[in-house]
């Protein structure tokens, strides 16, 4: 469960900063976009993070094939 809020956590800064530097809230369009940016932007991060783990410690959080899903 921490990995999906932090994915939540990700989406919610987001769309705040879209809200504070367009002074409105996000259409269902635009908002389903920032979603996935996000969420696409995190799954990377998470991805780099656990080579980076696997090829420096030789141990990891998560297994390394569902890691790179």
């Amino acid at each position: 469960w921490h990995l999906a809020a932090f994915f939540t956590v990700a989406i919610r800064q987001q769309m705040r900063a879209f809200a504070s530097e367009n002074n409105r809230e996000p259409t269902k369009d635009e908002a389903k976009e920032i979603r996935a940016r996000t969420l696409s932007t995190v799954r990377g991060t998470v991805q780099a993070d656990q080579l980076k783990e696997s090829m420096g410690q030789n141990t990891l959080v998560l297994n390394l094939d569902t890691a790179l899903k």
